[in-house]
């Protein structure tokens, strides 16, 4: 796409068309319409002017790289992000932004509670039960990142599992790698980024700005709205069902590699493989006595910390450690490890 410099050295170069450059009516000099393409539009008017197998007048008016009939502003010459093109429904939601969609919560409490239920066995840092609410409305991905969504963003897939295509979830990064692709999703939807990061692939280190629910940008989600998400106010065994064959790709089925997201039944908020397939990072920082102290306004995780929470389970794990509450904790990435996007939005969305 050339540059609005770019454009402005085309009208000088070629100057004025016809032999004579005067006007035949009043005999002055007159600027005529300098149109490459032929397509009827001036050059500097013209996003694709250097091609002259376009015909198309004003396919694209704000100059974005997405064609009119697909851009949600295309009235806006001044947006020069690319947000629109990636939200092709306009909707508000971006596309690339784990499985295209992003399931939305209202503010405040749940009908379940936050811990491991009574009537199974689980590990002490699943302990107490507690109840959570959240004081904004916030969103979390449909499905884990995939391996295209990845490197669409970053250009780059780390995934040790390729063979398994580009819908199958990105693996092998680390909590750092996770968050940058975060960042970089908040940056091409004109959103503020929720980290600090130097570096780049898999040297980048990153650290967060604040309180995940200050930020409106893309971020990983905390281990509460995880959980939350998971259990959509049922206390079942798994997310979405007591059955894990029904929601769950695991060491009994998975034939101990990642699978393509989605292709299991979604629990009843339409959020899938939340248990099984990856173990996916939280925001939070680990601590195995924070159920004991957590607030229940919008729970953060404890304050530091060395490693992150991971949740979820993965395709190696026997059902046993698929249980919606369990917690386990990590430092570094492995084939073993994805993650899904979250958000917080500080005003509620618009309506259809």
């Amino acid at each position: 796409m050339p540059s609005i410099l770019a454009l402005l050295l085309a009208c000088t170069e070629y100057g004025y068309e016809g032999s004579s450059g005067l006007d035949s009516v009043d005999g002055e000099s007159t600027p005529a319409v300098v149109d490459e393409d032929g397509d009827g539009l001036p050059v500097d008017e013209d996003c694709d002017d250097q091609d002259p197998n376009s015909n198309a007048i004003a396919d694209d008016g704000d100059c974005d790289g997405r064609l009119t009939e697909h851009d949600c502003d295309d009235t806006d010459p001044t947006n020069q992000m690319p947000a629109d093109v990636d939200d092709v429904d306009c909707d508000g939601v971006s596309m690339t932004a784990s499985g295209g969609k992003l399931v939305l919560f209202e503010p405040g409490g749940f009908d379940v509670q936050m811990g491991c239920t009574a009537t199974i066995h689980c590990d002490e840092d699943e302990y107490p039960q507690h109840p959570v609410a959240f004081s904004r409305w916030w969103r979390i991905g449909v499905t884990e990142v995939t391996q295209d969504q990845f490197e669409l963003m970053l250009g780059y897939d780390p995934s040790q599992h390729k063979e398994c295509g580009g819908d199958c979830p990105v693996e092998t990064l680390t909590w750092h790698m996770a968050v940058d692709y975060t960042n970089a999703l908040s940056t091409a939807s004109g959103l503020p980024t929720c980290y600090e990061c130097t570096g780049e692939e898999h040297d980048v280190v990153c650290v967060a700005k604040g309180s995940p629910y200050a930020c409106e940008g893309y971020r990983l989600p905390t281990e509460a709205e995880w959980e939350m998400a998971a259990k959509c106010n049922e206390n079942t065994l798994y997310p979405g069902s007591n059955n894990v064959d029904e929601v769950s790709w695991y060491e009994g089925n998975s034939g101990l590699v990642t699978q393509p997201v989605a292709q299991k039944q979604a629990n009843a908020c339409g959020v899938y493989d939340m248990s099984g397939n990856v173990k996916e990072w939280m925001n939070d920082w680990y601590a195995s006595d924070y159920f004991s102290v957590s607030p229940e306004l919008d729970p953060e995780g404890a304050a530091e910390g060395d490693e992150w929470v991971v949740r979820g389970g993965d395709a190696t794990y026997t059902d046993g450690g698929l249980r919606t509450s369990n917690r386990t904790k990590r430092f570094g990435g492995s084939p073993k490890h994805g993650f899904r996007v979250a958000r917080t939005l500080h005003a509620p969305p618009p309506t259809d």
